[in-house]
């Protein structure tokens, strides 16, 4: 048995998969909510952006990024089993994640609300246990 700490993942016995998640939502958050304009330049994540269009690309990598985690973190949940209610569990948990993943970005929820959310509803066990029935 190992133990996952959500809040703190230096303090589990193993990798926790939701380190990568917060990393990129506190990233979109500062690139998005912390960009500073100064000399015709964007400033933001110690780097410099000539236009707003490579902020902008820069931000649909991040997200594209955080999509990718997520639903690798929905894909090993279930070992590679696939049939029509787990692949509808999938997509709904994903889906509950990256609401969550938004409302950080977005200032509505801390990340360590995200973690904490995410730890104490047991989303495998109450929605993956909903779809199969």
């Amino acid at each position: 048995m190992y133990l996952l700490d959500f809040k703190d993942e230096v303090a589990s016995d193993k990798w926790n998969p939701l380190s990568a998640l917060v990393w990129r939502v506190k990233l979109i958050r500062e690139l998005e909510n912390e960009l500073e304009n100064r000399d015709g330049k964007y400033y933001a994540l110690d780097e410099v952006f000539t236009t707003y269009k490579q902020v902008r690309e820069r931000a649909t990598e991040l997200r594209q990024s955080l999509y990718e985690n997520v639903y690798e973190i929905t894909e090993s949940l279930y070992g590679g089993t696939t049939t029509e209610n787990v692949d509808t569990s999938k997509k709904l948990i994903s889906a509950f994640i990256l609401a969550m993943c938004e409302d950080c970005i977005a200032s509505k929820l801390c990340t360590s609300q995200l973690l904490l959310s995410l730890h104490t509803n047991t989303i495998t066990e109450r929605l993956g246990k909903a779809m199969l029935i």
